[in-house]
C-alpha cells in the first residue's frame, strides 16, 4: 500500500480515533499520542489492511488499545475509565457546578450497574459519539440488537436515577 492510498483509508477516521482515546485517557495530549501511535502502527500493517472490511472499527480498536496502553504506562494510574465527562461550564455558578459533578458521580455508580456490554455501548454512543454501525462493529452485534441493548441501558439508567432522587 502506498502512502497516498493508506492516507485516503486511515486518515479520514483520524477524529473518531481521537475521540475514542479521549474518552479512554480524558487528556488531549495522551489522546492525540495515542492516535499517533495507532496510525504508526496501521502504518506498519498496512499490507494486511486489505483484509480488513470495516477498516474504520479496526482503527478505532487500535485507538482504543493504545489509548488503554498509554494510561497502564501511568505510574500508579487507575484503570477504571469514566463513563462520563465532567467538564462544569465555566460560566454557570458554583451552585449549577456542584449540582452538575453530583449528578455525575451518581450517575457514574449507576452505571456499574450495567452489564459489560450496556455499559459498553452506552459509553461508545455518548462519549466515542459512534454511530449504531460503528458500535455493532467494535461489538460484533447487529444493528438491530445495538439499538435495543442502547434502549434498555438507557431506560434502566433512568429508572435507576429516579430512585435515588
Amino acid at each position: 500500500m502506498d502512502p497516498k492510498s493508506f492516507k485516503q483509508l486511515i486518515l479520514p477516521h483520524s477524529d473518531a480515533m481521537y475521540r475514542m482515546a479521549f474518552y479512554v485517557t480524558g487528556d488531549r495530549d495522551d489522546s492525540l499520542d495515542a492516535v499517533q501511535e495507532s496510525v504508526a502502527s496501521l502504518w506498519e500493517h498496512r499490507e494486511a489492511l486489505y483484509q480488513i472490511s470495516d477498516l474504520k472499527a479496526y482503527a478505532l480498536t487500535t485507538a482504543k488499545r493504545h489509548a488503554i496502553d498509554i494510561l497502564r504506562r501511568r505510574p500508579g494510574m487507575s484503570m477504571t475509565i469514566d463513563s462520563l465527562s465532567a467538564h462544569p461550564d465555566p460560566d454557570a455558578d458554583s451552585g449549577r457546578q456542584t449540582e452538575h459533578a453530583d449528578t455525575l458521580s451518581r450517575v457514574r455508580e449507576l452505571m456499574k450497574s450495567l452489564t459489560p456490554n450496556e455499559r459498553q455501548i452506552i459509553e461508545l454512543r455518548s462519549q466515542a459519539e459512534c454511530s449504531i454501525d460503528e458500535i455493532a462493529s467494535i461489538t460484533g452485534l447487529k444493528e438491530d440488537n445495538v439499538r435495543q441493548v442502547l434502549s434498555r441501558a438507557r431506560r434502566k439508567l433512568k429508572e435507576l436515577y429516579k430512585k435515588i432522587i
